[in-house]
């Protein structure tokens, strides 16, 4: 069970800046917080915290490629954003789990959609972000049928920004997206529907 103890709290000061520079300012303190006896606490504080510092950098370097990965047009559309937006995310999420990629990518998308709204320079980018995070929704397998409603022609949109690396020009027609599965282990299948409407491009 110590060891047990000792690997969860390693596994917080590596993934949490906040308790990490708590940890090696006040072993005592944060020990406790972190339930861990006197001679757990000496055995972590003899850390280099130097090193654990470059480590902490890996892990959060790898979670955020494994994000970038997953939410390819997103990363692609904020661009720096993406990376100071991840950095205020981890300080407060850590997921777990045999899918925690998978569910690090919804948490961060669902941060993003409360966090990132309002600094946006681009309407389009919302759209983008809520595409994707249906799809990382709908992968999820925890439900079998999802909608969503677009203002712009996200298949469009994303094969576009994908294939130039560019800010794309903007098919401006509300559609629906929609995912679903025919039985609950069955292969999930997608479809975008324009509403009647006439194609505009616009700038934005």
């Amino acid at each position: 069970m110590e060891l047990a103890t000792q690997q969860i709290a390693l596994a917080k000061i590596y993934t949490n800046k906040k308790l990490r520079m708590q940890f090696f300012a006040d072993p005592l303190t944060a020990g406790h917080e972190l339930k861990l006896k006197p001679k757990d606490v000496d055995l972590l504080s003899g850390l280099s915290s130097k090193q654990v510092h470059l480590f902490a950098r890996s892990l959060h370097r790898k979670r955020m490629n494994y994000i970038c990965r997953l939410l390819p047009l997103t990363s692609l559309a904020l661009e720096d954003q993406f990376h100071d937006l991840f950095l205020r995310y981890i300080e407060s999420r850590n997921p777990n789990g045999s899918k925690w990629p998978l569910e690090d990518a919804i948490m961060f998308s669902e941060f993003l959609l409360t966090k990132a709204c309002d600094d946006l320079k681009y309407s389009w980018v919302m759209d983008l972000l809520h595409y994707e995070t249906a799809s990382l929704k709908a992968a999820s397998g925890k439900s079998r049928f999802l909608i969503r409603k677009f203002s712009f022609q996200v298949q469009l949109l994303a094969k576009n920004f994908l294939l130039n690396n560019e800010i794309p020009k903007l098919f401006y027609r509300p559609c629906f997206a929609f995912w679903f599965r025919l039985s609950k282990k069955g292969p999930m299948l997608h479809k975008v529907l324009s509403l009647p409407s006439l194609m505009n491009f616009q700038s934005n």
